[in-house]
């Protein structure tokens, strides 16, 4: 259980001592905690003490300290930043609080346990995050009301309207959809299925293999552009009706229209300049980014679409040590560059050290010819503008004319 052993040599000893004696849990208070310490000896100390649990509660330590470990990085503690900011107006608090505060893992720990409800919130926006972006399923513009209905009338409709095509389908219970979130510019909706969780493959405490309930599914995620107002549908399975039925249904519902533009807006990449090593990627004083890196590459030869080929630069490596690594290996195959299609990079742009810190922020992001990782945080906009800049981002402006009612060319309207 590595992420457990994680967490135990990331937290300090008397944070885990106050969960793990706590009531709720009530395990090692026969440990010597005075003299334990984070170490590779006493945390083995402290995952021997969880055999004392019984199945239950170990299970749960398990989960829990997975969930921890899993938000334990920058982008972690950014999502719990933006939850705080949607649960309390600010985050403050917290930032204060981080300020005292060594690792990731600490940091997300005590979240854990002092603000919950911006663990489970912050818990969400990862799951989202993390979704792949060629599994959303982006409308054109939408026209409808400025502000989405969210009031309970509007969302009990939205759920009635999901459960009932489940049922039609023979697909299970009735659907739930969570309070609405506000994220940096997006209007998120989380929808579960009654009594659906996802399972996790693992041996029982009588070394029997079963599966285990793991956490919450969420079988549909919407997210709504407040600016460019279009709509991002995720479904667990990418069953095409559904991810259709669900866009009319928000439509419906919250903006309250009759037509709806279901033709999808992709984007526009061009990776071409990224094949050089030399390519120029300025940067201006005010973008607050002092070096940017390309972290991977991913190729295809031409005419083999069903192979891909991912070089990826590590740790303390350089700016543009990943196009090492791919000229010393195409010349020991005898491949030129131009038998490759490139199809993927992944490059991270590093910021400019704020106040008295003088850890230097990244952001690292991937870019396809029809998608690109980037959402809506500060560094998120400012990598936008940059691909803007670099011709990387050639993408038209969504057209106005999407937003009228009226079907227009490449678009496809329907009612609802």
């Amino acid at each position: 259980m590595f992420p457990v052993k994680r967490v135990m040599r990331g937290v300090p000893i008397p944070l885990l001592q106050e969960y793990l004696t706590s009531p709720s849990i009530n395990i090692g208070a026969d440990l010597p905690w005075q003299y334990l310490t984070n170490n590779r000896h006493d945390v083995t100390q402290l995952w021997e003490c969880l055999s004392t649990a019984n199945e239950s509660t170990s299970r749960d330590i398990v989960q829990a300290f997975s969930d921890i470990d899993e938000l334990a990085d920058e982008h972690g503690l950014q999502v719990i930043l933006d939850a705080a900011n949607a649960i309390a107006g600010g985050n403050d608090v917290l930032l204060a609080a981080f300020e005292k505060m060594q690792g990731f893992h600490e940091k997300v720990f005590w979240v854990w346990r002092k603000h919950e409800p911006v663990f489970n919130l912050a818990q969400k926006y990862a799951m989202a995050d993390n979704v792949t972006t060629n599994r959303w399923h982006t409308t054109g513009r939408l026209p409808g009301r400025d502000e989405p209905n969210v009031s309970d009338e509007a969302l009990l409709g939205l759920q009635a309207a999901i459960s009932g095509l489940y049922k039609a389908r023979g697909e299970g219970p009735n659907c739930i959809v969570d309070k609405p979130e506000t994220r940096n510019g997006e209007l998120c909706l989380f929808v579960t299925q009654e009594g659906h969780v996802d399972l996790q493959k693992g041996f029982n405490d009588h070394h029997q293999f079963e599966h285990k309930p793991f956490r919450v599914a969420y079988e549909i995620v919407f997210r709504f552009h407040l600016t460019d107002r279009t709509l991002e549908v995720f479904h667990s399975k990418g069953n095409a009706e559904i991810i259709k039925a669900c866009q009319i249904y928000f439509a419906k519902y919250l903006l309250e229209i009759d037509v709806i533009n279901l033709s999808e807006q992709r984007p526009k990449y061009d990776l071409i300049p990224l094949r050089d090593r030399n390519v120029q990627l300025s940067l201006e004083p005010e973008d607050g980014v002092v070096e940017v890196r390309i972290r991977a590459l991913c190729l295809q030869l031409i005419g083999a679409q069903r192979h891909e080929l991912t070089l990826r630069s590590k740790g303390k490596a350089g700016a543009r040590d990943v196009y090492d690594f791919l000229e010393a290996l195409l010349s020991g195959q005898n491949m030129p560059f131009t038998s490759f299609e490139l199809t993927r990079v992944t490059m991270q742009l590093v910021f400019r050290a704020t106040g008295t810190k003088t850890r230097k922020p990244t952001r690292t992001f991937d870019i396809t010819p029809t998608a690109c990782s980037l959402r809506a945080s500060p560094k998120d906009e400012v990598a936008k503008i940059l691909l803007k800049r670099w011709k990387i981002n050639v993408s038209a402006t969504i057209n106005e004319d999407a937003g009228s009612g009226r079907p227009i060319d490449g678009q496809t309207f329907i009612p609802v």
